[in-house]
């Protein structure tokens, strides 16, 4: 019973020792109020300065990656709106090809192979899709 309370805690909880025995690379997009809000709620309170809590923060998750900083970082994508940064990787001549991906298509998994429509912008799963795909061709493109 009292697991089943924790909750979302306890998947937190595990992430974090499983980044803290082995290389755990969290990543996400324009993600600072998202981690804000994840240490905050199920870490522990957040420190009176952002220095303390970058120290807290990188004592748990020492890998963590924002792609909309990437991207900014990278000085080749001019706007760093996921779903333009998505787009440029997916048609740049520069980036397009220095990374291919395939999707399990025989399980049915086939929503987003090549797709750039923006109806599936802000689907959480296409999000992740969009973000773990710009994360990879800008570490390569790097």
């Amino acid at each position: 019973m009292f697991l089943k309370e924790l909750g979302f805690t306890a998947v937190v909880e595990g992430i974090i020792k499983k980044c803290q025995e082995q290389v755990c690379p969290l990543v996400g997009h324009n993600m600072m109020y998202d981690i804000l809000y994840l240490f905050d709620q199920f870490v522990m309170p957040l420190p009176d300065n952002f220095v303390e809590f970058s120290k807290e923060w990188n004592k748990r998750f020492p890998h963590t990656y924002d792609t909309k900083v990437l991207s900014l970082k990278a000085d080749y994508f001019g706007k760093t709106a996921l779903g333009k940064v998505y787009e440029k990787c997916m048609f740049d001549k520069r980036i397009k090809d220095i990374l291919k991906f395939k999707y399990d298509l025989k399980n049915g998994f086939v929503n987003y192979e090549n797709s750039t429509t923006e109806t599936s912008y802000h689907e959480a799963a296409f999000d992740s899709t969009m973000t773990g795909y710009a994360f990879a061709k800008i570490l390569k493109y790097k």
